[in-house]
């Protein structure tokens, strides 16, 4: 198969996987993770309490374009999944020719994990795109010894930096590449590498100094604080590692990645600059997996890495032997993302409580409850319930989180300062009232409020099924912490 006809191919697939993404990005609610990011894009900064900017700026880029809604939130996501797409299939296209490159590109798309990021909002998918960028960069720089694209490497890894902390260990890789094998080094005694390490500190900077001007509290957050709760060998979340990672990328997928992790070698630099994308990360979090839980797509990135390894290393001979094979492990993980699309739409019927339905009628009941002169509160899981009410409310309202109880928030803290609420009149609200200790509760609101009274519940449900009960209630005169 030429170049040109495996390009032609590649962007056909992307523009088809595109149009698919963009037809699914407003057929469901905002998860509470989707509309707390959201609400990074109405607090533009240099940094946040838990993450870089990067996903601001991109769900910013969105709604100003498309409007607060759904679709513009996670628009995003289908634009990264196109440019992941072309840019693996370049860089593996360069690695192992065109026809491997049209596999891989055709395989990444079929896997739940990248499915589910190309219609989501949230820090993973610049990361996804910049990580994707990034690789291409450094293949074409090394081996087709084209220097000026070290400085793309360069912006492109700062862009990753300012999405998530994760990008770390995409430099990380990159620099074990370069100094284990022959061509790396090569390259260590000229500029590029140098000038691209330069622009992706000087990328990063900002967020440094966010840090430094608020009590290095994102990198306290995600390092030092975690690094204390991680203090007791807990082997079995190792295996919920496993099982989660098969989920998201299909068994037989995350076989062939790690068979074809191991059959790489660093006197073979076209398989071991891929497995330095994505060794660092997954095995790192397999490590963190021994002392602490490890949320199923913290290593998602890193499968961009896996899968320019798979186009690098060749298949063991009974694979190719049976040809089927591999259409089969693809038609598996597409049906499995298919499953993912539907999974809004199926899950009420089993799982009460879902995160992915029910938020829009609490937070429109909400809105008609609120008297003048009251903000909202949502209160319970830190910044889930109100992030979903800013969203869903429908208009500019005062909407205010656990902190308003004394209680960490994460970023709203920075957002909101309950002080200046002092006096004023509350709608409380709570979901899931089951798991609530009401009468601890009860002693927490008498000490914030003068008074409080509640005033209805709300169930809400699917197809039958109750998935959210929300509890309104009134409280005056509010006393700040």
């Amino acid at each position: 198969m030429s170049g040109d006809r495996a390009l032609r191919l590649c962007l056909a697939l992307a523009a088809v996987c595109f149009v698919l993404h963009l037809v699914y990005l407003p057929l469901t609610e905002l998860t509470p993770h989707e509309a707390y990011y959201w609400q990074y894009s109405r607090h533009l900064d240099w940094s946040f309490y838990d993450h870089p900017p990067m996903s601001a700026l991109w769900i910013a880029a969105g709604t100003a374009v498309f409007g607060r809604n759904e679709f513009g939130v996670r628009f995003g996501g289908a634009v990264a999944g196109l440019g992941v797409t072309l840019f693996l299939f370049l860089a593996a296209r360069r690695i192992a020719g065109p026809r491997p490159a049209l596999a891989v590109a055709a395989a990444l798309n079929c896997l739940p994990l990248f499915a589910l990021l190309s219609a989501s909002a949230g820090p993973d998918i610049p990361l996804a795109f910049c990580w994707a960028m990034t690789a291409w960069a450094v293949v074409e720089a090394v081996f087709a010894d084209r220097p000026a694209m070290w400085a793309v490497a360069g912006l492109a890894a700062g862009g990753a930096l300012l999405s998530k902390y994760t990008a770390a260990g995409l430099v990380a890789g990159i620099f074990l590449f370069l100094v284990t094998t022959a061509d790396g080094r090569r390259h260590l005694r000229r500029p590029g590498p140098w000038i691209a390490a330069a622009l992706a500190l000087l990328a990063f900077t900002p967020v440094i100094w966010w840090n430094a001007t608020h009590d290095w509290a994102s990198f306290s957050f995600q390092f030092a604080r975690r690094a204390e709760k991680s203090l007791q060998l807990r082997p079995g979340e190792s295996w919920d590692y496993l099982k989660e990672q098969s989920l998201v990328v299909t068994p037989p997928f995350l076989l062939a990645f790690l068979w074809a992790l191991s059959r790489s070698r660093p006197r073979e630099p076209r398989a071991w600059l891929p497995a330095c994308l994505f060794a660092p990360v997954w095995l790192g979090f397999l490590a963190i997996s021994l002392t602490t839980s490890v949320k199923r797509h913290w290593p998602g990135a890193s499968y961009l890495g896996a899968a320019l390894l798979l186009a690098a290393v060749p298949l063991p001979a009974w694979v190719r032997a049976r040809r089927w094979i591999a259409p089969a492990a693809c038609a598996l993980a597409a049906a499995a993302s298919l499953g993912v699309a539907l999974h809004a739409a199926l899950v009420p019927a089993w799982k009460p409580q879902t995160t992915l339905a029910g938020w829009q009628e609490g937070a429109e009941h909400a809105a008609r409850l609120a008297r003048p002169g009251e903000f909202i509160a949502g209160i319970g899981r830190k910044y889930r319930i109100a992030s979903e009410l800013a969203f869903y409310t429908g208009r500019e309202r005062d909407v205010r989180a656990d902190n308003i109880l004394g209680r960490d928030a994460l970023a709203w803290d920075d957002w909101s300062d309950p002080r200046e609420l002092a006096g004023r009149d509350a709608l409380l609200v709570y979901d899931d009232p089951v798991k609530l200790k009401w009468d601890q509760e009860a002693g927490t609101l008498a000490s914030r409020f003068n008074s409080v009274e509640e005033l209805e519940r709300l169930t809400v449900k699917r197809r039958g099924v109750e998935i959210r009960t929300y509890v309104f209630l009134r409280g005056r005169g509010y006393r700040a912490p």
